[in-house]
């Protein structure tokens, strides 16, 4: 399945002025939680995959509401080309011509139709700035970085390395703007172009 090039774009964020916390470590903590307590959530954006062989771009839009989700994948005119939807259970893949796959998981039905596993269930966290949900926390203690307001930079989780090189100010809190995740012979890159999170409160910014 070809999925249409896109060009990816810089993600500008602009200065802020607002002053910085105290403890960074306890500004992680505050935003942990406020985003953890967030059920439902909508990006759009363009995402890229590098394996030794071959490159993907496309570009993106990602709802979730507590376990269900659609992914769709978009060709440079803007036309959805593949739709991966489903929960925790099962997950099925619709292609621009009405054909559908079906797997276990997003990794097992990446790993079926393209030969590599896209760390969706993972990506699911690490796109709004949060560590996945199997997590050992001294592990994760041993490799997070935090920046100055207390948002992830980096952290290393089932195999994966993330980096986050750029924020948002998305209203009503600052959520990731460029993602860099690499691990299993992938290198994934994810621009966020849109967010959408409504009920998060703005006291957590």
């Amino acid at each position: 399945m070809a999925i249409g090039l896109l060009a990816l774009a810089g993600c500008a964020t602009a200065p802020r002025t607002d002053s910085l916390p105290a403890d960074p470590r306890a500004a992680w903590t505050q935003r942990q939680q406020a985003l953890s307590q967030q059920p439902a959530w909508r990006m759009t954006g363009k995402l890229s995959v590098q394996t030794p062989e071959e490159g993907w771009f496309a570009g993106v839009g990602w709802e979730q509401r507590g376990e269900h989700f659609q992914i769709d994948m978009r060709d440079s005119f803007g036309r959805v080309v593949a739709r991966i939807q489903g929960d925790d259970r099962r997950v099925m893949l619709t292609r621009h011509d009405g054909s559908t796959a079906r797997a276990a998981s997003p990794e097992t039905l990446t790993r079926q139709l393209f030969g590599w596993a896209l760390p969706v269930s993972g990506l699911r966290y690490w796109v709004r700035g949060l560590p996945g949900a199997q997590v050992d926390s001294k592990a994760l203690a041993a490799t997070r970085k935090l920046d100055v307001r207390g948002r992830l930079k980096h952290l290393e989780q089932s195999g994966w390395s993330v980096d986050y090189q750029a924020y948002q100010d998305a209203e009503p809190i600052a959520l990731p703007g460029k993602i860099a995740v690499t691990g299993h012979d992938l290198r994934v890159k994810l621009i966020v172009e849109t967010w959408e999170m409504p009920d998060v409160s703005a006291q957590w910014r």
